[in-house]
């Protein structure tokens, strides 16, 4: 174990590294208590339609699908 410098330390040095990994399951976890987990969940979700229109829109001003 190296020793540094307290005041050289970010953050919370108990919280451990930050990895590609974990970041990935902390993001994944993120988004599966978000995303609608059906049509009709989607479809009465206001967060949800608007994401989706945004989504839409930029799809519609790159001219896929076309």
């Amino acid at each position: 174990q190296k020793n540094h410098p307290k005041e050289l330390i970010i953050g919370n040095p108990d919280q451990g590294i930050a990895t590609r990994s974990r970041d990935m399951i902390s993001n994944s976890y993120f988004v599966s208590k978000f995303e609608p987990k059906n049509v009709k969940e989607a479809m009465t979700d206001e967060f949800w339609i608007n994401a989706m229109q945004e989504e839409l829109g930029q799809f519609k001003k790159m001219k896929c699908g076309t």
